[in-house]
C-alpha cells in the first residue's frame, strides 16, 4: 500500500503537500477558472484537514469540481453562499453519471470541507458514537473502505488476516457492536427462510448481511464451523483490542474502529430507502441525536422531487 500519491509528477506523502501540488484536469475545472478560484479551493480544503494524501486528493478534486458546477449554474463560489447542506445535495443530485457509491464519496467529503471552511453556513454539527443513547461517529469514504480491504491480505500472519477480514465484514455487513463482534460464531449465521438473505441472529435483534458481504460472512463461518468467528476467546478484559493487537493499518487512512464501521453500514442501511421503524429494529435500537448525525449522510431523493411525491403520498 502506497504511502503517497503523485501529484504533477510529486510524490506527496502528506494532504497538506497534496493540496500545495495539485492544479485540476481542463475537463475538471477550466484554467481561467482555476487560476481565479485556486486560492479558495486550496484554503478550504485545507482548513479540513485531511492527514491522508488520498483523501486530501479526492476532496480537492471533489471541491474543484464543485466550484465548476456553481461558475456554470452562475452561483457565486463565495464559501458561504456556495457550503451549504442545500448546495452540497444539489450538486451531488445533479451527478447522476455516478453510483450511489460515488455520489455518497463526493457528498461526504464536501460536507467535511464544508464544515470546516465556513462560520454561518447552517451545517449540523457532528456527534460522537454509535449505540442506544449514544450520536453516531462519522462513517468512513468508500474510498477509506475500499483500503482497509486492501490492507487485509497484507497482514503479516494468518490470524491478523482472519482478524481483520471479520471485523470488517461484520461492521460493515451488519452493523455489529464492538462487545457483540467478538461473540459472533457461524452458529449466529443463517439463511432467513422468509427473506431468503444471510441474517445474523443476536440477542436483541435479527439483522441482514448486506449483499456485497454475504460471501465474505459465509466464507468466514465455513472456515470457521466453531467458537468466534474473530478468533479463539481470550480473557483479556478488552478483548477486541487483544485480537486486533499487531494488525497493520496503512499511515495514510484513519484508524479502524468498529463504532466508524457500524456508522458506514447505518448510512448504507438508510440510503437504501427502509423505514426509520424498520431501521431501529435491526440495528438494535438508536437515539434521536443519532440518526440526526446519520440522515446528514443519506441524499435525498432529488431527482424530479422524487422525495416530495413520496411524502405526499403518490
Amino acid at each position: 500500500m502506497t504511502r503517497y500519491v503523485l501529484v504533477r509528477g510529486v510524490r506527496c506523502a502528506t494532504g497538506t503537500e497534496v493540496i500545495d501540488h495539485f492544479s485540476p484536469p481542463p475537463s475538471l475545472l477550466a484554467p481561467d477558472l482555476w487560476e481565479a478560484d485556486a486560492s479558495t479551493i486550496r484554503a478550504v480544503v485545507a482548513a479540513a484537514a485531511f492527514e491522508s494524501p488520498h483523501s486530501a486528493r479526492a476532496a480537492i478534486r471533489c471541491t474543484a469540481a464543485l466550484f465548476s458546477w456553481a461558475h456554470e449554474m452562475g452561483l457565486s463560489t463565495d464559501p458561504e453562499a456556495l457550503f451549504t447542506p442545500d448546495r452540497v445535495d444539489a450538486y451531488v443530485g445533479s451527478k447522476s453519471s455516478l453510483t450511489v457509491r460515488s455520489r455518497g464519496t463526493y457528498r461526504s467529503m464536501l460536507r467535511r470541507v464544508g464544515r470546516a471552511a465556513t462560520v454561518r453556513a447552517p451545517w449540523p454539527p457532528l456527534a460522537e458514537d454509535l449505540g442506544p443513547g449514544a450520536a453516531a461517529s462519522t462513517p468512513y469514504t468508500a474510498d477509506e473502505v475500499h483500503r482497509f480491504w486492501q490492507a487485509v491480505d497484507a497482514q503479516a500472519t494468518k490470524r491478523r488476516r482472519r482478524t481483520m477480514r471479520t471485523i470488517l465484514a461484520l461492521g460493515l455487513g451488519a452493523g455489529v457492536r464492538t462487545s457483540e463482534l467478538v461473540e459472533v460464531t457461524a452458529a449466529d449465521i443463517s439463511l432467513h427462510e422468509g427473506a431468503g438473505v444471510l441474517c445474523l441472529t443476536l440477542t436483541d435483534r435479527v439483522t441482514p448481511i448486506r449483499a456485497e458481504y454475504a460471501d465474505v460472512v459465509d466464507d468466514l463461518c465455513a472456515r470457521n464451523p466453531t467458537g468466534p468467528l474473530i478468533g479463539a476467546p481470550t480473557s483479556a478484559r478488552d478483548r477486541l483490542h487483544r485480537y486486533a493487537k499487531g494488525t497493520e493499518i496503512p499511515m495514510d487512512v484513519p484508524p479502524l474502529k468498529v463504532r466508524r464501521l457500524r456508522s458506514t453500514w447505518a448510512v448504507a442501511v438508510l440510503s437504501s430507502g427502509i423505514t426509520i421503524s424498520e431501521f431501529n429494529r435491526i440495528a438494535g435500537g438508536v437515539s434521536a441525536r443519532t440518526l440526526d448525525m446519520l440522515t446528514q449522510h443519506v441524499p435525498c431523493r432529488t431527482k424530479h422531487g422524487e422525495y416530495l411525491r413520496l411524502a405526499a403520498g403518490r
